[in-house]
């Protein structure tokens, strides 16, 4: 036979499995498509919410309280050194007197004679990049609480190193919980084709004594896998895009009380495409796995 004809002679047997058990095969395309949905929707929240939390908090920043009485030449001397830290994108000067106005506007205080007197410092504020480490934090922090005409320093390297931790232990939990969830469909696939093969042994005999290569045997359970599984990939891609629909409200309202905007990512059409083919093609090889591993049960028999 030819390779045209093998292959014809595959997709006829494939859906002539799909149709002997239609109920089975909807179930298994429902199955995988809910296991990928999962990683798929955490990994859009995550992928959503990254900008989102940059915007609401820009970068870690480190701030000095200039000590009373500094010159304003030194203030811009401070300024300078402090922007040539590393990972250092901005330096702003909070003066004490613009300080003392927004404290006492937000804590109600009406300015009278008797509190003119201000005791807040001058405060200069550093602003890091997103993905500056913690410790380069640190280390600036440290470096400049020697400089002169510096009282003290607040450093955010604490928050920035528990957020940091945070977005690492979610991408890691989101890499399990994906590489669970594939290796669970592959496994359950697998075992579908065992069973396959196993439930038509007198058929997978008899070609067998007529001839018939192992890969000409095993073919129409690899692509049963296949068709299961990217069937099943695209189901799950709707169901994430309902998902989104159903809770993109709500989270964008959310939002809207800090005053920013949330848009669910928009990859470009080859992204799901390539889901669906990589979904297939996983699915193609545990079919074949499964249907070999049955096959040499059946040639032992």
């Amino acid at each position: 036979m030819s390779a045209w004809s093998d292959r014809s002679y595959a997709w006829r047997r494939t859906l002539a499995l799909a149709s002997a058990r239609p109920g089975g095969f909807l179930l298994g395309i429902v199955l995988c498509a809910f296991a990928l949905a999962i990683p798929l929707l955490l990994a859009a929240l995550l992928h959503s919410a990254w900008p989102w939390s940059a915007r609401l908090q820009a970068g870690p920043e480190i701030a000095l309280f200039v000590a009373p009485g500094t010159a304003p030449r030194e203030l811009d001397e401070l300024k300078g050194r402090l922007a040539a830290l590393d990972g250092v994108t901005s330096v702003r000067l909070i003066p004490r007197d613009q300080a003392y106005a927004e404290l006492s506007k937000r804590a109600g205080l009406a300015a009278t004679p008797a509190m003119r007197s201000n005791p807040l410092p001058d405060v200069l504020v550093a602003r890091f990049a997103v993905a500056t480490a913690p410790d380069v934090i640190e280390r600036g922090a440290t470096a400049t609480r020697a400089w002169q005409g510096v009282d003290a320093v607040q450093s955010g390297a604490d928050w920035h190193r528990r957020l940091t931790a945070m977005g690492r232990a979610a991408g890691r939990i989101l890499l399990v919980i994906g590489a669970l969830a594939t290796a669970l469909i592959a496994l359950v696939l697998v075992i579908a084709a065992q069973g396959q093969v196993q439930h038509h042994s007198r058929e997978t005999a008899l070609l067998r004594r007529v001839g018939a290569r192992t890969a000409f045997i095993v073919r129409p359970y690899a692509y049963y896998g296949a068709l299961t599984l990217g069937l099943g990939a695209a189901l799950s891609i709707a169901a994430v895009v309902g998902a989104q629909w159903l809770i993109g409200p709500p989270i964008a309202a959310l939002a809207a009380l800090y005053d920013q905007a949330w848009a669910w990512p928009q990859p470009p059409a080859w992204v799901p495409a390539a889901l669906v083919g990589a979904a297939a093609a996983l699915g193609w090889t545990a079919g074949w796995l499964g249907a070999r591993f049955a096959l040499r049960q059946v040639d032992a028999m």
